[in-house]
């Protein structure tokens, strides 16, 4: 899983920004994660100002630091993509309106879930989701 992280306002250490253990996401997996009262130097923070933006995967131990601040509030918006193969927690094949998804380009139809991957997955009536959406799509553009 890839993550992207993007300030909406000012995250400092003070503030909460978010705590990051570097290479965690190589440990064993039965290597327990620090715990919030460990070592600070297991740690780094994203100190970010609004609009910059930090990428992690998914298997980096992370959260949010404490704001010890009184008149400060951090603000990060979060995205997440994995792997087509993987199921995500909500149906947005059923959520959103597809004659809208139709009119997006075809990368970001595909990006979006709705193009078969490898080992061919997701796939239609032995078609790629996208050729629901696009009729008139030949089979070397997909």
């Amino acid at each position: 899983m890839l993550c992207l992280f993007v300030a909406g306002k000012s995250c400092t250490k003070e503030n909460g920004a978010t705590r990051i253990v570097p290479g965690s996401h190589l440990w064993d997996y039965q290597v327990r994660p620090p715990s919030y009262g460990a070592s600070p130097e297991q740690f780094a923070h994203a100190e970010m100002s609004p609009g910059d933006a930090f990428f992690m995967l998914g298997g980096v131990y992370h959260g949010a630091g404490s704001n010890t601040t009184t008149d400060e509030e951090r603000l990060v918006y979060a995205a997440f993509a994995t792997r087509g193969y993987l199921r995500q927690e909500e149906n947005q094949y059923l959520a959103n309106d597809l004659n809208k998804i139709s009119e997006l380009p075809l990368d970001i139809q595909r990006f979006a879930g709705f193009g078969a991957s490898k080992p061919y997955m997701g796939w239609v009536d032995m078609e790629e989701p996208v050729k629901l959406l696009n009729p008139g799509l030949m089979d070397t553009e997909t």
